[in-house]
């Protein structure tokens, strides 16, 4: 009896993800190299992580998240340290239902990040709203080696080296590989002139 209900909960599991996985955009997770990054982002900065929001998009189905962001420091655009910004993410929590992106970045309350920022206009609202250019490409979570004292930044939950342009030299930075954060900062300062 226990066995019928296990199997009737994950056929209708599958029957679900099959269901969101065709009303779903598909993600593509390919290289995106630090020029393209650099290029394509209308602002760069640092950024602490404050709050974060889900909800539902006006015709009830997509769920987003309003990530909350105090900037610490801007490396290119208009944004400068002490302002707040608002990225929209796809994906979230609502009600109990969570939708993820595959190649979405994760934000903590209270993580400091080198972001790359693009500005969009919503087909919907007609309105300008703020995201990260490249999902997870476009965050490097930033931290304090405790042994060294050491500012140092890793990509987030992307386990490709950080290729500086297309076919070319990378840097060894990864989901599990930091680098000092002024290596890469010194890059994007070049590629930003």
């Amino acid at each position: 009896m226990e066995t019928k209900k296990i199997k009737k909960s994950f056929a209708m599991t599958l029957m679900l993800l099959f269901w969101w996985v065709s009303e779903s955009s598909a993600t593509i997770f390919v290289e995106v190299p630090l020029k393209t990054l650099c290029v394509g982002s209308n602002h760069i900065v640092i950024g602490r992580m404050l709050s974060k929001q889900s909800y539902r998009g006006l015709n009830g189905k997509q769920i987003y998240t309003d990530v909350t962001l105090e900037i610490t420091e801007k490396i290119k655009g208009v944004l400068q340290k002490g302002d707040r910004i608002k990225l929209t993410l796809a994906g979230g929590t609502v009600d109990g239902i969570t939708t993820l992106v595959l190649g979405g970045p994760r934000f903590n309350e209270g993580e400091e990040s080198l972001l790359f920022i693009s500005e969009r206009i919503s087909e919907s609202t007609g309105q300008k709203y703020l995201k990260l250019f490249g999902l997870a490409h476009g965050k490097f979570d930033i931290f304090t080696d405790a042994k060294t004292n050491e500012r140092r930044v890793i990509r987030d939950q992307v386990d490709l080296p950080l290729t500086l342009e297309k076919g070319g030299p990378s840097l060894e930075v990864s989901s599990t590989k930091s680098i000092p954060f002024v290596s890469l900062a010194n890059q994007i300062r070049v590629l930003v002139r």
